[in-house]
């Protein structure tokens, strides 16, 4: 999935601009999700714009009503995988499948346990999805 198919990636190229996602997450991280999901467009109205000649007032209000719309329609979670998955880097996957047969019984009970699942669930393999960084 590309970051603008996500939910997140849509609240920020709709409302604001997907060049400045670094600067939306830069304030989310600053202000804590928590102080602004309370915000109200009033407030975000009278919030004093102190950034001189660098933006205009206009571009600071859709910063930070993009940033508002995110912590109040995303969860904390959702963020912070947005974070990681899309802001960071650009994801890879890879479907994986561990089998029991390549495990003595204690190494794939271990398994199962770090995975939480129950082992009753679990047959004779278990197939994984990882995410990580793209090499360039």
């Amino acid at each position: 999935m590309r970051y603008f198919e996500t939910e997140i990636g849509g609240i920020i190229n709709k409302n604001f601009d997907s060049r400045m996602e670094f600067a939306v997450f830069t304030f989310i991280m600053n202000k804590g999700t928590d102080n602004l999901k309370d915000l109200s467009d009033e407030q975000i109205d009278k919030m004093p714009h102190v950034t001189g000649n660098f933006i205009s007032k206009d571009f600071f209000q859709a910063l930070v009503k993009t940033a508002v719309k995110i912590c109040k329609e995303c969860s904390t979670l959702d963020i912070m995988e947005y974070i990681c998955c899309y802001l960071s880097f650009e994801p890879q996957t890879r479907e994986l499948t561990i089998y029991k047969e390549d495990f003595s019984n204690g190494g794939w009970n271990e398994i199962i346990c770090a995975l939480s699942l129950e082992k009753e669930d679990v047959g004779k393999t278990i197939d994984l999805l990882a995410i990580f960084p793209k090499n360039k």
